[in-house]
């Protein structure tokens, strides 16, 4: 599951309900700074679920489908 600007608000919420429930997320953002802040924690909080979830992130902007593809 693709999250775009996972590393704040209604998508960090997001983020954290596919993890809870298993999934495989990737979350992509523009703004690497704040990225970089949501994925530390994040990987706190899928550390502490044990489960089989899964977490990547990177930068992405998906106004440029250079990016996306």
């Amino acid at each position: 599951m693709v999250v775009t600007s996972g590393e704040t608000g209604i998508g960090k919420a997001i983020v954290r309900e596919l993890l809870y429930l298993g999934s495989k997320v990737v979350i992509w953002s523009r703004e690497v700074e704040m990225l970089e802040k949501a994925e530390e924690e994040l990987s706190i909080y899928l550390y502490s679920l044990r489960g089989a979830a899964e977490m990547e992130v990177g930068p992405c902007n998906i106004r440029g489908e250079h990016q996306v593809t």
